[in-house]
């Protein structure tokens, strides 16, 4: 693990601390989760934009920090675009991903699953609340200590972006959220979860990290029981099964940008038109964007940075 403040090997960015305000008693057992660095690109001159980003599932899982960052590439293509018009961007870990699984030590041991087969799928339910809770604490340390994030002297205006799981988390904290973002931009991503289907999951995942369909089906059942209780969360519950209260997508931010690949295992097109229909519905300012790419985006990580910088400086106001 890096030391605090120390510049990778990329030259882009560097780690800072960041401290979880654990909101689930079964996540405060896992030190390494609570007490972590996240990686952050600074400007030389500020515009006083932020850009919080939310990887995907299973992304920086590898025990060596140089193989963990090898899943920041399709980040830091976006964020060297937006540092040149003075923007701050920060990658958020989601539970148990990158420097969140480092107290693993080994990296025959996948952090998310391991503890999704110990301890049940309700420890992504209270994964996604901590999503949501870190993400305003997130804001509120830039808030706090703005010259710590390269921000001085200027009005803070900030955007949120998610790939995959994290786009799912993302509208889960755009929607939940006190502070109104000037932009969110979904990378590859939608929700319903339920309606993925369990073998794409096990060509996509499961070689490498044993999570196929098994273990996905395995995780719905469990996340089903979750379905009938009054206390979880009715987003949650909207976003894994498109069920319940309806959503005010109006309300998730300025501007809205659904980025899709045409052949994506996952969220396919199928999943995708319903979806995007239902958004219309209720939204003017979102734009749609369909490019020829899977779920991975390895290859097409510049054309998805230049259309998704672009919409985000748009966003500027």
């Amino acid at each position: 693990m890096s030391k605090p403040g120390n510049m990778s090997k990329n030259k882009n960015y560097h780690y800072i601390p960041f401290k979880s305000r654990l909101e689930f008693s079964n996540l405060r057992s896992f030190k390494g989760n609570q007490q972590f660095e996240v990686p952050i690109w600074k400007p030389k001159e500020t515009s006083g934009h932020v850009l919080i980003m939310l990887h995907g599932f299973l992304e920086g899982l590898d025990s060596s920090i140089e193989k963990r960052e090898r899943h920041l590439l399709k980040y830091d293509a976006i964020a060297e675009r937006l540092t040149k018009e003075g923007y701050t961007c920060v990658l958020l870990p989601l539970p148990f991903h990158f420097e969140r699984s480092v107290d693993f030590g080994s990296n025959e041991l996948v952090a998310p699953i391991d503890r999704l087969t110990k301890n049940g799928a309700f420890l992504y339910y209270g994964g996604y609340t901590q999503v949501i809770s870190d993400v305003e604490r997130l804001i509120q340390a830039i808030s706090s200590k703005p010259e710590q994030f390269g921000l001085t002297d200027v009005k803070i205006e900030y955007h949120l972006l998610g790939y995959s799981l994290g786009g799912v988390a993302a509208m889960g904290a755009a929607l939940s959220s006190k502070y109104r973002f000037k932009s969110l931009s979904i990378l590859l991503s939608t929700w319903n979860l339920q309606n993925i289907n369990p073998e794409k999951i096990r060509e996509l995942f499961g070689s490498k990290y044993s999570f196929g369909r098994e273990e996905w089906e395995k995780m719905m059942n469990e996340l089903n029981q979750l379905k009938e209780l009054d206390d979880v969360d009715p987003l949650f519950k909207y976003l894994i099964w498109g069920e319940g209260e309806e959503v005010s997508f109006e309300t998730m931010a300025d501007k809205v940008l659904f980025l899709h690949g045409l052949d994506d295992e996952l969220f396919t097109r199928e999943i995708v038109a319903d979806n995007n229909s239902t958004v219309l519905e209720s939204m003017k300012k979102c734009t749609f964007i369909s490019i020829p790419a899977g779920h991975f985006i390895l290859r097409e990580r510049q054309l998805v940075a230049g259309f998704v910088s672009e919409f985000i400086l748009n966003a500027r106001g």
